[in-house]
């Protein structure tokens, strides 16, 4: 069962970065310049993996279920990737009125996108940082080698995220724009957590 998990979190790292790219190229047709919309979808995913790995790292011991709770969190980041595409229909009416109040002042538009940005992706990105802490749980109740499988997940999460940003941004966006990307990363993490 391990070395499968390795696999499906391989597929997670993939799928994961494949959402950046696209948050990162979906924000930036609502907020003009691209430096803005990768610093506040950057921030924004780092903050959120944080906060996830900090939220379940300190009670991943009190689930009995670790493996069922992954599978749970992949399905939760999909329906959360379904709701950022159908927020980002609705933020261009909201974000250019209120952008306008106050054009020239940069630290309220930061502030502005910052808001927006935390709004559409906090919930996903807080889901995808609790993964690890959850799968390394599964691990050290399944083998007495945790720490090695602990890497192992890590590494292969990690090569799936290199994998995700190079097919979204020079495969998957070209040929299949924001949605048909982004279908194929919420596909990825359905199956993910029916397989968990």
């Amino acid at each position: 069962m391990i070395p499968f998990l390795y696999l499906l979190y391989f597929l997670s790292g993939a799928a994961a970065l494949a959402y950046q790219v696209v948050w990162v190229r979906s924000l930036q047709l609502i907020f003009g310049g691209s430096h803005f919309a990768v610093t506040a979808v950057l921030s924004v995913f780092m903050a959120g993996l944080a906060l996830g790995s900090r939220i379940l790292g300190k009670r991943v011991d009190t689930f009995r279920r670790p493996l069922r709770l992954y599978g749970i969190l992949e399905i939760g980041i999909a329906i959360f990737a379904v709701l950022f595409l159908l927020l980002t229909i609705f933020y261009p009416y909201i974000y250019v009125p209120l952008a306008r109040v106050a054009e020239e002042n940069t630290l309220y538009l930061s502030l502005l996108r910052i808001v927006f940005a935390v709004i559409a992706m906090i919930v996903p990105t807080t889901m995808m940082g609790g993964t690890l802490p959850v799968l390394a749980k599964f691990a050290s109740e399944h083998s007495r080698e945790a720490g090695e499988h602990v890497s192992f997940l890590y590494g292969f999460n990690t090569l799936g995220a290199m994998a995700g940003t190079l097919l979204a941004g020079f495969v998957l966006l070209p040929r299949f724009s924001v949605i048909g990307t982004s279908a194929i990363a919420i596909a990825t993490n359905v199956f993910i957590g029916f397989s968990s």
